[in-house]
């Protein structure tokens, strides 16, 4: 078995979930020298579609449902 160093954690990152950031990953990466790679800061266009209710949030760019993260009490909103 072989083991090799991570160097770069490539991680969703959006403006309005920061969890990595109050979960331990990040700091734990700053620990052992790793580099946070922010995947889709800006969710994935959010911005640029336009900024509805937080209850569409999730829709916006995919049919899914809503994620647990764009919930409005998270937010601060509302």
């Amino acid at each position: 078995m072989k083991i090799h160093r991570i160097d770069r954690l490539e991680a969703e990152v959006p403006l309005w979930a920061t969890d990595i950031f109050m979960n331990g990953v990040a700091e734990t990466c700053a620990e052992l020298g790793i580099t946070i790679c922010a995947h889709i800061p800006l969710g994935a266009g959010m911005l640029r579609y336009g900024i509805r209710s937080p209850k569409t949030w999730g829709m916006t760019i995919t049919a899914s449902p809503p994620l647990p993260e764009h919930e409005s009490r998270k937010l601060g909103v509302g």
